[in-house]
């Protein structure tokens, strides 16, 4: 008889926005650590998590797929996407978070819900992870994200609100789904389509 496969274990973790803001930015020396020491489970979010991995060495697992992060590169990971990061033994690695509440975001920023809809189904399509030399414009939006909620200047809120909405554009573009979208968008044959 066929042993019974043992289903893995999932942890949900779940974030609460800051009032008035769509962005919880977890920043600082707290999340300069050895990520995933002896975790050998997957985990998943209720918001949209970037993460900029400034320095360190180890693997991020989404899913069953595994990659090699070695700094200077980001994930972006829907909701409820199951993943990991673990660092190699014996080292440490710098990141920092952004969770996003891109349906409250985008649901006030666009005024048409259709196109609102669109852009969060693109968004949630697939989980990105990404070298900052490849992709530098949305690394910059990242940090800069980042660097203004660190320093909590008047109207930070505001001001990462106009930048959020930058990136989240940008990913949306990023994960089209052929190159025939990109023509169709571009020539305005879906404006009114998801």
């Amino acid at each position: 008889m066929a042993k019974k496969r043992k289903k893995p274990k999932m942890e949900f973790r779940y974030y609460q926005m800051p009032a008035g803001s769509p962005i919880l930015a977890l920043l600082g020396q707290k999340w300069v650590q050895n990520y995933g020491n002896d975790v050998d489970y997957l985990h998943f979010h209720n918001y949209l998590e970037i993460g900029f991995c400034y320095e360190g060495d180890g693997v991020m697992a989404f899913g069953e797929a595994k990659m090699r992060f070695s700094g200077r590169e980001f994930t972006v990971i829907p909701p409820n996407y199951a993943h990991t990061t673990n660092s190699d033994l014996g080292t440490v690695s710098k990141w920092e978070y952004l969770f996003i509440d891109v349906e409250g975001f985008m649901k006030k920023f666009l005024n048409n819900p259709v196109k609102a809809e669109k852009m969060i189904q693109r968004i949630y399509s697939k989980a990105l992870f990404l070298k900052e030399n490849e992709s530098p414009s949305i690394a910059a939006k990242i940090l800069k994200i980042m660097n203004i909620m660190r320093e909590g200047e008047e109207f930070y809120i505001e001001e990462s609100s106009g930048v959020l909405a930058a990136l989240l554009v940008e990913i949306a573009r990023l994960n089209r789904v052929s190159p025939e979208d990109r023509v169709e968008e571009e020539t305005g044959k879906l404006t009114n389509m998801i």
